[in-house]
């Protein structure tokens, strides 16, 4: 093995030996650089859920309300611990959230204005969780985020407490 590796480096050496090792590593770069490119391989929209994941069913939904992708997908739950999730009630939330303002919500989805048939679909199959899905402003950050969500779950708390106090008069 050692009087290979002398013979080929006292060949490679040589004047003659240098251009030729020259030209055969360019031979090869071009060689190499014109065959595929890792991002012809590259799986864009490799997705590790299952179809039945409530993530996957939520964006599924989101894309079907949403489609322009102009904004930010965002997506309000609602659970109600002790029963089945009223849409009257997350209807009279999703009112006092729109009538708050909140700052970086560009729409929510108005579900007083779907048929039952279509409401179902946003209703856990346990009935106690409800999902509505909205649209932020474009190129928030994660502090805005969090702004957002903080306001409107302060919001929601209060409204649904009054739902509460009412049910216990």
């Amino acid at each position: 093995m050692r009087k290979l590796l002398n013979t080929i480096t006292d060949w490679v050496s040589t004047k003659r030996g240098m251009w030729i090792t020259i030209i055969a590593w360019l031979v090869l770069m071009v060689g190499l650089s014109a065959g595929p490119r890792l991002g012809d391989y590259k799986v864009s929209n490799f997705q590790s859920l299952p179809d039945e994941a409530q993530s996957i069913i939520a964006e599924k939904k989101t894309a079907e309300i949403f489609p322009n992708e102009q904004g930010t997908p965002g997506i309000l739950v609602f659970h109600n611990e002790k029963g089945d999730i009223s849409p009257e009630e997350v209807n009279q939330i999703l009112e006092g959230i729109n009538a708050a303002g909140i700052k970086g919500i560009e729409t929510i989805l108005d579900i007083s204005t779907l048929p039952p048939q279509a409401l179902t679909g946003f209703i856990s199959k346990d009935g106690s969780t409800m999902i509505v899905p909205m649209e932020l402003q474009q190129g928030l950050g994660n502090s805005e985020y969090a702004e957002i969500n903080d306001k409107a779950s302060n919001i929601g708390n209060d409204i649904a407490e009054t739902f509460l106090l009412e049910e216990r008069c």
